[in-house]
């Protein structure tokens, strides 16, 4: 069963529009997955680039693979003799639009349409680490072995004579100022000055080296992650450790900056990591893809796109819906009923029990109320301000003043599974239960209106009253229930609902189906089910009294709206499984 805790949604004029919103929790965002039941050729993907025509390019381990948004398409060696390995290591796109492809065993170039392949040695048969371009339109290719540098069609390489005491590159950054950084195995890293390399210590004693992701950011800090987890911060070659994110528990092997500001940081076994610009040390762990992530790309929209090694291809991106749940201190899985409450205040009843979220925190109230194990099915505010909550199997509750009211079958309650608040315009309050429908006035219970009684016993899932001071009743079996006064109206099949069983209600159509009942004088009284209490006949076969319950429909998923107007922009959603 598909669970969602709540939902907010939250209009244009809240905040401006942003692809990944940094005051959310990262648990907040939509994320989409795409694997081999997609049309991907293997599960890991190494790389990612984006060309010019738009085209999504995946490094994987089953061939180099072009995405268009809905279908794949994969060129490996059966279809593509100049890739000579069928794991891609790398990809990039240089300044031209050219996507460079870096496999085990050499790198090869895609320009319209067609590969080429290069015939130096290193570039023809090396293990491709890293790819980039600088401001000349160079690009930089390293490998195992060595550095090289490709400028049209000349090729020089870079080794121990240029200063890299290891030849084994792993990460390369052009800076915004045209500097060359290079990462290597075991000796650390190293900037490029004229044509020779200088190295830059990182780490301190205590630490490893062994730098695997380099990235600059526009403010002109570069950001060094290396292979004990550790990431640091600097410019003009001074590093410090980035407080808040030492000790990462895994190899960081990408680093990105996206255009809201969030700092994406990620490594081989914990997963992706956000961290906050703004509020230093701040570290949010994502759980919901493969700790393994192995490549970073942000799109034109603003999207994160993440290479797994095992989960395939995965997107990250903000939503119209903001989801609330235990990530965001939101008690339980499954949300039964949200309600306004003073201010911008709202009210919660879940599979956990009840909770109420104010400033931005959610206070879960069960533990100070002593009842564990309780699931909440319905909660309401009332005008002076006591809650009321009723729950499955326990009855219902009202919290007011600092004191918590039962009403249950003890107190004279017909049923104790309560699925039902509402207070109408006199000020009773309406409870809804398994077995039927009561009202409390001046803090006492009443039993079940009469109309109501005559029906029998039925599963109340919804109370309310419109604009016009009539109370409507949704039901499992008899349909719609209106109470005019002393009046009752039912509404069923025969006036056009396809199904007996009731699970929202909203007042437009209610409003729908009372003009569409008054305009309808050829039907008689008997024909709409109205009954005038008292009735003018109770004999035992009086229609009323007598009629056949309809059957029960199979459980579907509740719904209830409604609009804060303490929240002038937002719209409140809670959905929960059938009952």
């Amino acid at each position: 069963m598909w669970l969602l805790a709540a939902a907010l949604a939250l209009f244009a004029t809240a905040r401006p529009a942003l692809a990944l919103d940094p005051h959310l929790a990262v648990s907040q965002y939509v994320f989409d997955n795409w694997q081999i039941q997609q049309g991907l050729p293997q599960n890991s993907v190494e790389g990612l680039a984006r060309t010019p025509d738009g085209y999504l390019w995946l490094a994987s381990h089953e061939g180099l693979v072009r995405f268009d948004g809905v279908r794949f398409t994969v060129f490996d060696r059966g279809n593509t003799p100049l890739l000579r390995s069928r794991i891609i290591t790398r990809l990039h796109v240089d300044s031209a639009g050219r996507l460079w492809i870096g496999t085990r065993v050499g790198v090869i170039t895609f320009a319209q349409g067609r590969f080429s392949a290069f015939d130096e040695p290193g570039l023809r048969d090396g293990y491709i680490r890293a790819i980039v371009s600088d401001n000349d339109g160079h690009v930089w290719v390293g490998t195992d072995a060595a550095l090289f540098e490709v400028a049209g069609t000349s090729v020089h390489s870079y080794g121990h004579e240029q200063g890299l005491a290891d030849t084994a590159i792993r990460a390369l950054q052009v800076g915004n100022n045209g500097t060359l950084w290079a990462a290597t195995n075991v000796g650390g890293l190293y900037r490029r000055s004229a044509d020779r390399f200088e190295r830059v210590h990182v780490a301190d004693s205590a630490g490893s080296d062994a730098v695997r992701a380099i990235f600059e950011d526009d403010d002109g800090a570069l950001w060094i992650g290396t292979e004990d987890g550790r990431l640091f911060r600097g410019r003009d070659g001074q590093f410090e450790p980035y407080a808040g994110a030492q000790d990462l528990g895994a190899s960081v092997s990408a680093i990105l900056r996206d255009r809201d500001g969030n700092l994406w940081v990620a490594t081989t076994g914990a997963g992706l990591l956000r961290l906050g610009i703004g509020a230093p040390g701040w570290l949010d762990k994502r759980e919901r893809t493969s700790n393994d992530v192995r490549a970073l790309l942000e799109d034109p929209e603003g999207s994160l796109w993440l290479g797994t090694f095992g989960a395939g291809l995965e997107r990250l991106h903000s939503g119209k819906f903001i989801p609330y749940g235990p990530d965001e201190g939101l008690p339980g899985s499954l949300t039964w009923s949200v309600a306004a409450g003073r201010g911008d205040s709202l009210w919660f009843g879940t599979d956990a029990g009840l909770t109420h979220y104010s400033a931005g925190k959610f206070e879960y109230l069960a533990p100070r109320f002593g009842l564990k194990d309780i699931r909440v099915r319905a909660v309401m505010e009332d005008r002076s301000g006591a809650v009321w909550f009723g729950t499955q199997g326990r009855g219902a509750y009202r919290w007011q003043g600092g004191k918590l009211t039962r009403f249950s079958t003890g107190e004279g309650l017909s049923g104790d599974s309560v699925k039902a608040l509402a207070q109408d315009h006199t000020g009773r309050i309406w409870i809804g239960t398994n077995i039927g429908v009561h009202t409390v006035v001046d803090g006492r219970l009443q039993p079940s209106p009469a109309a109501l009684r005559e029906l029998g016993s039925f599963m109340t899932s919804i109370v309310y009253e419109d604009r016009r001071g009539q109370v409507w009743i949704a039901t499992d079996a008899y349909g719609l229930l209106m109470l005019e006064g002393d009046r009752l109206h039912r509404y069923g099949i025969p006036d056009g609902l396809p199904s007996p069983r009731i699970v929202s209600i909203h007042e437009a159509i209610l409003l729908l189906i009372s003009l569409m009942m008054m305009a309808m004088p050829a039907l008689s009284a008997s024909a709409r089910r109205t009954t005038t209490w008292p009735p003018p006949s109770t004999a035992a076969g009086s229609p009323t009294a007598s009629r056949a319950r309809a059957p029960v429909m199979p459980a579907t998923v509740t719904s209830q709206v409604m609009v804060s107007p303490g929240m002038k922009n937002g719209l409140r959603v809670g959905k929960g499984g059938g009952a």
